[in-house]
């Protein structure tokens, strides 16, 4: 796999190893995973359709365990 830092158009996404986050993607119970925070984070408005994800799991493994092609973004604004 490449580079994740080296790769233009690509990003990482962590998953919550203790929820099985990863688990239900993959196995098809869940199609997408929602976010939230009260300041906007990186990659916030830098993922657009067809970029390549990479998915790791948040317990220190640090192995691509999945790639995908992202097929739709809404970045919501935030409501004060």
């Amino acid at each position: 796999m490449p580079n994740i830092v080296e790769a233009q158009n690509r990003s990482r996404c962590v998953c919550r190893a203790k929820t099985k986050e990863l688990d239900s993607i993959l196995y098809g119970s869940k199609t997408m995973l929602i976010r939230g925070a009260v300041r906007t984070k990186m990659p916030y408005g830098k993922v657009f359709m067809s970029d390549v994800v990479y998915f790791i799991k948040n317990n220190d493994e640090g192995e691509i365990k999945a790639k995908a092609t992202v097929a739709s973004v809404f970045n919501s604004k935030r409501n004060r």
